[in-house]
């Protein structure tokens, strides 16, 4: 197996769906296969229900799965027996939480950045709300910007 075969290299993009709340479902399953996964999932632990559906997300990438339906069935009898062995969903798991982790460090540096760079008078504030502002919020400096807190 190669780097570009490896079911870990890129994790499963969220497609929400069905009656189980926020699992992720295979990227290649329609709206409808979703459905049917919802309901072949239902009385499972959500954990559990995603661990099954990475767990399928690797094994389609791995190999032509002719019936993802009928496997996600076989998988999700053998959680419910206790013989649900996750061979790939802890590699895909991983990989999701990490991206995720990656999104929302790069959302909140996003944040930060549009925040410095609003202009704010601080004239207009109180003084307990201007001292908030000094205190906690930096001035967006650029080598051809002047600071965006001004006090005109």
């Amino acid at each position: 197996m190669n780097d570009h075969d490896d079911p870990s290299e890129t994790p499963p993009q969220p497609t929400r769906g069905g009656g189980l709340g926020c699992l992720i479902y295979p990227e290649a399953f329609s709206p409808s296969e979703r459905t049917e996964a919802a309901q072949r999932l239902h009385g499972l632990p959500t954990e559990l229900a995603q661990d099954i559906l990475f767990e399928l997300a690797g094994r389609i990438r791995l190999t032509a799965v002719k019936n993802p339906l009928r496997y996600l069935t076989a998988l999700t009898q053998s959680a419910k027996t206790g013989t649900f062995k996750p061979d790939l969903a802890q590699r895909l798991r991983e990989n999701h939480e990490r991206r995720i982790a990656a999104d929302e460090h790069l959302a909140r540096d996003e944040a930060q950045r549009n925040a410095a760079a609003l202009p704010i008078n601080l004239d207009r504030l109180s003084p307990r709300l201007r001292e908030i502002v000094q205190k906690h919020v930096k001035p967006a400096v650029d080598a051809t910007e002047r600071p965006h807190v001004t006090s005109e």
